[in-house]
Order: C-alpha cells, then structure tokens, then sequence
C-alpha cells in the first residue's frame, strides 16, 4: 500500500496526477478565467447578459455533446448498455434537457419575453434532475462502498439541509405570498436550490476523497465545483436583496456559464484519459493530423472553446463600438446622451434610430447645398444620474457645444451645473421636472414642464369621479415634481390624496427572463403596500368608484402591471399613470399588463402630437417603427435643430448660439410640429390622454380642450 502511495507522488505527479494531466487542469482554468474575464470586460450591463447568454448556449451544447460521446464511445466498447454505462446515459440526458431548457430561456430574453410560472424551460430544467440525480448517486453508491467515509456524508448532507432551512428563511422574511402566482413563484424559486443540494451532497463527499482515486476522481470533482456554481446562482436571489443592488443578476448568469464549462471539462478529462476512443473507433482525423497522444486532443478542444468564445465578443465588441466620428473638416458635429440599456432602454434605441434618420436626412440636404456633413456621437448614458456627467464630459473632449439628451430630468439635473459652466447648450427632448425650469440657463426642453401635467390629470381624475388618489412613484426627480404638481392641482379641485404615499428606488434591468422573477418578488412589497392602501381609501369614501391609483413611472411599469394582475384589491379601482408610461409598447407585448391595464382603464397623457404630419410619418416610414411617440420626433427635431444651430453658429459665444437657436426654432417645422418655447426654455403645448383597449393604445380625450375626438387605432 505504502509502495502505491509513494508512487502516486513521483517524479513527474502531483496530487498523484502526471504533468500533462496537470496541463489539461490549467488550460480549463484559463479558459474559466478568459471566459470571464470577456464578461466582466463588456458594458454596460445589459451587453453582459447578451455574452453570458450566448456563451451559455455554448457550454451547454459543449456539455451535452461531450455526454453524447462518452455515451456513445462506452457503449460502443461494451456492447450493451449495463448498470455502468446507464449512469453515462442518464447524465447525457439531463444534459440534453438543461441545453433545451437554455435555448427557450434565451429566447425569453432575446424576445423580452415575461415567462410563464412554471416557464416550459423550467419544466425542461427540472425534468433533468431525475437523471442527474441517477448518474450521479449511482456512482457515488460505488464509491462510498469502496471508502465508507460516513463522517463527510453526514456533514454535508448537514450542511445541505441547513441550507435549504436557511433558504426557505430568508425568502419567508422577505416577502409574503398570498396570491396563487406567489405560491408558484416561491415553489420554483425554492425547487432549485433543494434538487442541487439533492446533488451536491454525494458530489461533495467525492469531491474532498479525491486524492484516493486522483485521476478518475477529475470528473466527480468537476460536477462537484459545478454544482457548486448551481446552488450559488440559483440562490443568488438572497444576496440580490440583501444588497439591494438588482443588477448584481447578471453574476448569476456568469455562475451558471462556469458551471457548464467545468461539467464540459470533466466530460473531457472522461473522454481523454479515462474512456478514450480506441483505435478501431477512432476517426480519419486523427491520423491526418498525427495527434498519436490525447494531450494535444484535449488542448485543441479547449482552444476551440476559447477561438469560439472570443470570435463572438470580438465582434459584438467591434460592432457595438462602431463610431460615427469623422475626419472631415467641414463636419458638424452633434452629441447625444441616451438610455440605451437598462430600464426603458427601448425608448432610447427609438430615438436613436430617429436622429440617425434626422441625421441622413440633414446630409441629403446639405450635399445639395453646402459642402458640409453632419456626425452623431451618442453616448449610452444607461439612464443612471450617476453615469451621465462622465459621459456628457466625454462629449465635450470632441469639443461638442450643442448636445441633445439626456431624456430624463434625474440625468439633467446632474449634467445642468457643469453645462451652464462650460458653455454647452443642452437640448432636452423628454426632461419634464418643473425644478428644471430656469431662465437664463443653457438648457431647452422640447416638452411642457410637468406643472401643466399636473393640472392635466388631476382636472382628468376630477372630471371622472375620483375622490380621494393612492399615489405610487419613483422616488426621483420626475416623480416627486409631477406628484406635487398633481397634488397640489387635485387639492385645489376639492379632492384629497392619500397619506399612503408609495415610493420605491426604480429597480433597474431588463425584465425578461430571471430578472423578471427578481422584480416579481421586489414589486410584492410596494403592491402588498399599495393593496392596504386602497382597502383603507375605500373605508374613507365609501365609494370604490371614487378611488383612484396614480402611478408615476417609466419601464418599470410592465412588472408592475403584471405583479399587479394577482391582487385582486388593486383591480378594484381605476388606474392613472403619466406621460412616462403612455403608448409602452412593453405592456401590449405581455397580456397579463395589457389585460390590467385594459380592465382598470389606465389612463396616460402625453403631449400631443399630429400623426397625420407629413415628417412624422415619413420618419415612421423611413425608419420603418410603428410605435413612434412624441419624444420620438422631438429626438429627429432636436437633430435638424442642432445642426442648422451649429452651422450658422461659427466661432459664437454660448449667448449668441443660444440667440441663434431661438430664432431657427421659431421658423422651425418638424415631426412633432411647430414649437413654441416659454422664456424658460420649455415648449408649450397640448395633452392627449391614451389607454388600453383591445391590446392596442388608443387616444381617448384631448386634456386641454377636454372634449372627446375620434378613436385612433395605434396600428
């Protein structure tokens, strides 16, 4: 025995593992870590989840094709499937369905789609465990005949039941279910850190035995680390909460990629060292390459890996880099600071799609004119407060004086000091806080100020029978002003708004896939919220007719509907919301927001705009977008405007491009029409109201005329 012991360790072994194995040990570790590194590399983080999802869809294809071999190869050589190589062909299978279930859970966030609970691939994901569980017990049942090391077994199977105790914990304190979606959510949530503990157990035990059995002993400890990436990544929800930071999701997703790999690195080390391909099966390739070992076998597959993995980032990364810079001396050249991921990113990408229009356009007539181009230079801001300075500064640098954006007033606000300090005019095309409104300053809005707004909706709730309001908002700059606004209007109608405020720090994200279950549950706290609230209300008035909800958002609105639709208190009463959630097409996408919205009349105003306006629709046209809305044109008007502001403007002072401005905007006609500014810079201008009919938003009442006009089909 000692003889064996003293062997293993030779010259030439570590851990009782050969150099070459060692070789194979380090390349799978290298490729963890570039792997990563990719994702971590990218920004911002939607671009993160993009990468993780299509290297996902790799590694579990790698995994479950690895599987198919092993499978194929051990039963080639025993002819027969017995209780050995049915434990390989049940680890195939699960493989097989967990690439099935990551091919439909990528579509969920490709398509922004709002799964069902349980989801089809939820379906595929737990259907898998029957047959993992089999492979996986039916080799530690050998093992643990051949070793009996009772004492690591108990431990961990301690371990693994005092963390799915602590589980169930955590997620009872953090929110209470009392719908059946809840009940079905927590059943989900909850599954999958029980079935991986289920797994995690034997794997650990052979996991910390490895050194009696080194080299067989690879893929175990393989599974065993994986699993370990599965219970962090499928409990990642805990550590979401407890830090409050939501976009920690995407460390999830790159959990969930490492797992893959090292299940697929296992399968390998299977393949190369343990059940290697004999020579009667081997195919032609092998000789017309000369690979006469399995080190460089294995070294080419996992260069493969990395070739394939890095093409992919390689070339999103050039293409998501494309600039529009040119070297052109005659070139005019305007900034933009836009949301183009994160939350309601889909409004960003419309108006960006739109000042690449106006921008053509522009080009098309000045070549016919003058011998001057006009170049975008778009900064994503990810509609964080916090980022856009940093991007505005960047502009800047380019020596860029004429910037439009950013679209929400918690950005402007944050970029307004330094603008008016280095002489940058700032064209706003969707700012509305009434805090903004300064004479004098370099910031123009292309939108009424929210003091208009407020009178708007509240005379609407007013006219409507609305008593008494529930007010729910994001507690930043665009909410608070458009909520005082709107209370102070309301109060002086004669009507009360609730002391039951609820206000929430937007959670931020796409809500797709396994974000969406995240908001689920972060939504459950302020709608519980919101339920006693109206409970109360209509104690107060008697009346549910006379109650109504006021909710003040962005994209965030979709998860809110949907949450929604499971408490049936909160379809008890009418909904209002405001201009930041007029014509979503988010929530036609997913029925259980539109039949919400539809079933309360959620109603939204939003600054009039002609549809019939010739530029408009041939922006529609041209651009090839049906759901364009007001900010949409004033992003293409904004463009135009910039560009014959900076063409006249020539070596002007800030007071006379601001001067200049004023008089091209006066004589200005565009998508969204003529534009008339008040002396602090903000248009003036009208309120349609819109809501949900039939999945389709249709303008219902004109606010500031107050009479009805015909229904328009938003087709």
């Amino acid at each position: 025995m000692s003889v064996k012991s003293n062997s293993a360790y030779s010259k030439g072994k570590i851990f009782g593992i050969n150099k070459k194995k060692k070789l194979f040990i380090i390349i799978l570790i290298a490729a963890i870590i570039i792997e990563n590194s990719i994702i971590l590399y990218v920004s911002p983080i939607e671009n993160k989840i993009v990468y993780t999802n299509e290297i996902l869809i790799i590694n579990s294809a790698l995994a479950a094709g690895l599987s198919i071999i092993l499978v194929i190869n051990i039963v080639s050589k025993q002819k027969r499937v017995n209780f050995h190589s049915l434990s390989y062909v049940t680890l195939a299978i699960g493989l097989i369905l967990w690439f099935f279930a990551n091919v439909e859970w990528v579509r969920y966030e490709i398509d922004d789609i709002v799964p069902d609970i349980p989801s089809i691939a939820d379906f595929l994901w737990i259907s898998a465990y029957p047959f993992l569980g089999y492979s996986l017990y039916s080799t530690f049942k050998k093992f643990y005949k051949k070793y009996q090391n009772k004492k690591v077994f108990l431990m961990s199977l301690c371990c693994g039941i005092l963390f799915v105790v602590y589980i169930f914990y955590i997620r009872d304190k953090l929110s209470e279910f009392s719908t059946s979606n809840d009940i079905a959510l927590l059943s989900v949530m909850i599954a999958y850190p029980i079935l991986n503990t289920i797994l995690i157990v034997p794997a650990i035990v052979m996991f910390i035995d490895f050194k009696k059995e080194p080299e067989s002993s690879m893929p175990h400890i393989c599974e065993s680390l994986s699993l370990l990436n599965l219970v962090v990544a499928d409990s990642w929800f805990v550590i979401i909460f407890l830090s409050g930071i939501l976009e920690a999701i995407w460390y999830s997703n790159l959990l969930i990629v490492d797992h893959y790999l090292i299940i697929s690195g296992g399968l390998l080390w299977s393949l190369v060292f343990l059940h290697p391909i004999s020579a009667k099966h081997s195919f032609e390739w092998k000789n017309r390459f000369k690979l006469n070992n399995r080190i460089p076998r294995a070294t080419m597959s996992l260069v493969i890996i990395l070739v394939l993995i890095s093409s992919i980032f390689f070339v999103n990364l050039f293409y998501s880099n494309m600039s529009y810079s040119s070297t052109d001396n005659n070139e005019i050249k305007i900034g933009a600071l836009l949301g183009l991921s994160g939350i309601s990113s889909e409004r960003g990408k419309t108006q960006k799609a739109a000042m690449e229009e106006a921008a053509k356009d522009i080009n098309e007539n000045f070549m016919s004119k003058i011998n001057k181009k006009v170049s975008l230079y778009i900064e994503d801001t990810e509609r964080k407060p916090e980022l856009v300075l940093a991007k505005l500064k960047i502009l800047a640098e380019k020596n860029i004086r004429i910037i439009i954006g950013p679209q929400t007033s918690s950005e402007l606000k944050a970029i307004k000091e330094y603008a008016d300090k280095h002489d940058i005019l700032i064209i706003s095309q969707s700012s509305t806080a009434p805090s903004l409104s300064k004479q004098g300053d370099n910031i123009f809005r292309l939108v009424q100020d929210d003091t208009n707004q407020g009178i708007e909706i509240a005379r609407k709730m007013w006219d409507d029978g609305i008593k008494l309001v529930i007010p729910m908002l994001r507690s930043d700059d665009f909410g608070n002003g458009l909520y005082n606004s709107t209370k102070v209007n309301f109060e002086k109608l004669g009507g009360a708004f609730s002391t039951d405020v609820i206000k929430y720090n937007p959670h931020v994200g796409k809500f797709a896939g396994s974000l969406h279950r995240i908001n689920f549950i972060m939504w459950n706290k302020e709608l519980n919220s919101l339920s006693t609230a109206i409970i109360n209300a209509k104690m107060l008035t008697q009346n549910a007719s006379e109650v109504g909800v006021y909710v003040i958002a962005y994209g965030e609105i979709v998860p809110i509907l949907i949450q929604a639709q499971s408490h049936e208190n909160l379809k008890s009463v009418n909904w209002y919301g405001s201009d930041g959630t007029a014509r979503n097409e988010h929530i036609l996408k997913h029925n259980k927001a539109a039949e919400f919205a539809n079933f309360t009349n959620f109603l939204n105003p939003l600054m009039t705009l002609n549809e019939n306006n010739v530029k408009f629709k041939s922006l529609e046209n041209d651009t090839k977008l049906k759901e364009l809305n007001i900010y949409d044109a004033n992003a293409y008007d904004a463009v135009w405007i910039a560009a014959l502001t900076e063409n006249n403007s020539g070596n002007m002072t800030i007071e006379e491009v601001k001067n200049e401005f004023n008089k091209i905007i006066n004589s200005y006609r565009g998508a969204s029409g003529s534009i008339k500014l008040d002396n602090n810079g903000d248009r003036i201008s009208n309120y349609d109201f819109w809501m949900v009919k039939e999945n389709k938003w249709i303008k219902t009442t004109s606010g500031n005329s107050g009479e009805k006009i015909i229904v328009e089909d938003n087709k």
